[in-house]
């Protein structure tokens, strides 16, 4: 009778003790579980996150639109004047632009550069639809040594196109002159009048 009483008092005591063992593994193995997941949505957060970065930088290059000149320091352009009219008297030719434009060119740097010149023109600017073309200019290349300043006569040659020239004849003209350096820096100079037609 003792040892069928000593036997009721162990079974319970292992079953308790089973019990607190299959518990303990299962919130250690629940514990991994908890932590895999936490190491799995950090991993997918900084992929998130890195796809965003890569986006981000790529968008700033897809404009589409190439990057604009660099400009030319230290070098001056001023168009002083200009006597560029349009010869109307019939026969009228396809390009009755002619005349030229007083420059200065101010080098206040040390170094030498060789620069190529293109001019601009822009008839009647603030219309819906301003004419602008591009010509060219006699000479068209010259070298301003540092610490100087040089006054050029800069004559048209060709290169200019419109429509019907003639009948822009008293609308507002802008003028821009580019001087651009061997390494691609460009310095400008700009001018209004109006376009003077002769008969």
């Amino acid at each position: 009778m003792r040892r069928a009483t000593h036997l009721t008092w162990i079974l319970p005591l292992a079953v308790a003790c089973g019990g607190a063992e299959e518990k303990s593994s299962k919130d250690k193995d629940s514990g991994r579980s908890d932590t895999a997941e936490s190491d799995a949505d950090m991993d997918s957060d900084a992929d998130a996150d890195a796809d965003a970065d890569a986006d981000g930088g790529g968008d700033a290059d897809d404009t589409g639109e190439p990057p604009g000149p660099v400009v030319l320091e230290g070098v001056g352009v001023t168009i002083n004047a200009s006597s560029l009219s349009m010869n109307c008297a019939p026969p009228t030719d396809a390009d009755p632009l002619a005349g030229s434009l007083a420059v200065e060119i101010d080098n206040a740097t040390s170094r030498d550069f060789e620069l190529t010149f293109a001019a601009y023109v822009s008839i009647d600017p603030a219309s819906a639809a301003p004419t602008s073309s591009r010509f060219n200019v006699d000479p068209g290349r010259w070298v301003v040594q540092g610490r100087t300043t040089v006054n050029l006569t800069l004559d048209k040659t060709d290169g200019f196109v419109a429509s019907s020239p003639c009948g822009l004849c008293g609308k507002a003209m802008d003028l821009t002159l580019t001087a651009t350096a061997a390494d691609g820096h460009v310095a400008t100079g700009t001018y209004s009048t109006s376009v003077s037609c002769s008969y």
